[in-house]
């Protein structure tokens, strides 16, 4: 599947800055594999004591993300990874606020445990990431993690819906389960949460990027509604390329700007190179307006945002030339992981 990060490479070709391109244009929604992660996907914050899981980031989405589209998916979680010692077998080398941190995440542990059991949803998503991810002293269990998360979800705390859809779908338990995959997602985005939605709006896609295209369209906008920057993303790319729609660029663009608002990079990218394209509702190029998005793009992060920088100032059509920060954008492109950037540096 193409990334959006070639909508950079469509403008740096424009430009006559890189002699070929395959796949420009902006993407097709991933396949739902690249797009959720659940193995980064934390639960709800915890007491204040150590926390056993990262903080998501966007995306999710099915595989968020991601992803300069969406998050990319992550390694999966070694279930084989040998548990880490409770803080009384310690080897004597260990310093001791390891040790005492390690306590603090046990009684954490402890205490979401019987929340949990006590009908608490958030406390059981809690209890889940310390299974998932293995701290204080606990081993990875991911089926242990799955039905802490499911039973959260029952009780309607959505972050578990999520998870165990993200699960489901990437097969950590074995085989992957698109349909319930679906089924958790969608219960999820009923309780509102947007990554929910937008990773049900991924799984819907299906592994072409094109099942369910109206299903998939409302999904997404309604993981942009419920402020998630990714969802508004792909809502703007179904807009965008006409995917059970007639295209409708200046509405793809509201989409973008959405996102951009909520910080999603891409969004700002796609929000930038649409301008740059000419894609506002008066379908004419508005260059200063652009560049307000691609330097918030490229300040996120996103690879291809910083690329159209260094294309825009390197062709000197729509500003003026300036050589120095071509190289620059250009530069931070490559270190981003934009191959055309790179090979421009050459």
């Amino acid at each position: 599947m193409r990334s959006t990060a070639s909508i950079a490479a469509t403008l740096l070709l424009t430009f006559g800055l890189v002699g070929t391109t395959a796949g420009c244009g902006k993407s097709d929604p991933p396949p739902p594999s690249e797009t959720v992660a659940p193995a980064d996907e934390p639960a709800p914050a915890e007491p204040d004591t150590t926390e056993p899981a990262d903080e998501p980031d966007t995306v999710a989405v099915p595989a968020a993300t991601e992803a300069d589209t969406v998050e990319p998916a992550t390694e999966e979680t070694d279930t084989t990874a040998a548990p880490e010692p409770d803080a009384d077998e310690a080897p004597a080398d260990v310093e001791p606020t390891a040790a005492a941190e390690d306590t603090l995440g046990a009684e954490a542990l402890a205490l979401a445990t019987k929340g949990c059991e006590a009908g608490d949803g958030q406390k059981c998503v809690e209890a889940a990431a310390f299974h998932h991810k293995g701290a204080a002293g606990v081993a990875v269990d991911l089926k242990t993690a799955d039905g802490l998360y499911a039973k959260g979800c029952e009780l309607k705390e959505p972050r578990g819906c999520f998870m165990v859809g993200g699960i489901a779908l990437q097969g950590l338990l074995g085989t992957a389960d698109l349909e319930r995959a679906k089924a958790w997602f969608t219960k999820g985005c009923d309780l509102g949460d947007g990554l929910s939605c937008t990773s049900l709006g991924m799984a819907l896609a299906g592994p072409t990027g094109s099942d369910n295209q109206e299903a998939m369209r409302v999904a997404f906008e309604r993981g942009c509604a419920l402020g998630t920057g990714n969802g508004c993303l792909m809502a703007g790319i179904t807009w965008d390329e006409g995917k059970g729609v007639e295209r409708d660029p200046a509405k793809a663009l509201g989409f973008y700007v959405k996102g951009c608002e909520a910080d999603d990079g891409p969004s700002c990218a796609n929000a930038g190179g649409s301008l740059i394209g000419g894609a506002g509702a008066a379908g004419d190029a508005d260059p200063e307006r652009a560049l307000t998005y691609l330097d918030k793009a490229c300040e996120l992060g996103a690879a291809n945002g910083c690329a159209m920088l260094g294309g825009v100032y390197a062709q000197g059509k729509l500003v003026p030339q300036d050589r120095d920060k071509a190289v620059a954008m250009l530069r931070k492109a490559c270190e981003l992981g934009f191959q055309p950037a790179c090979e421009m540096l050459k």
